[in-house]
């Protein structure tokens, strides 16, 4: 039988010293300042790597086979950088101030390459977070009452882990 778990970005505390990847990069990105003094109304998702963790091991102890969408936050870049402003461990240099407003959508398309974001994100990415049935999951699981990691937390998490590992 195959289980497959539909999953997103995994923040939290990593367990590799090396720093590499998409979560890292995206990590280091925000904190170099990139959506300084503002940053777009977009998102994508998110889980904490715990979470995922729980997420195999039912998938591996249950009888369930078929897709499955692993239950996720929709993670604003607003939201992930507030997440690191929230707790005094961390570092906030260049954390940003406010969300542009809509009207910024072409600016921020046109000048998102020069700042190695695909000139598409915009695009499919702007504005509000959708709307995900994860009934399901939650069904075939049996996670009533299960919740996600905050996206607080795992950036958090994700911060000390890179001060633990000494990762610039």
């Amino acid at each position: 039988t195959l289980t497959t778990l539909l999953v997103g970005g995994c923040f939290g505390p990593m367990c590799a010293p090396n720093g590499q990847g998409v979560v890292p990069m995206f990590q280091k990105y925000i904190r170099g300042g990139l959506f300084w003094p503002a940053c777009p109304p977009m998102g994508f998702p998110v889980h904490d790597i715990r979470d995922v963790a729980v997420m195999h091991s039912l998938a591996m102890t249950s009888d369930v086979t078929g897709r499955y969408i692993t239950p996720q936050k929709w993670g604003t870049f607003k939201a992930c950088c507030d997440g690191l402003k929230s707790d005094s461990r961390t570092s906030k240099c260049m954390l940003p101030f406010f969300t542009l407003p809509s009207c910024f959508k072409p600016v921020f398309a046109c000048v998102g390459p020069m700042l190695g974001i695909d000139k598409s994100m915009p695009r499919r990415m702007w504005g509000a977070s959708p709307k995900i049935d994860y009934g399901k999951t939650t069904n075939d699981f049996a996670l009533e009452g299960f919740t996600p990691i905050g996206i607080p937390e795992m950036m958090v998490d994700t911060e000390l882990s890179f001060q633990l590992h000494k990762i610039p």
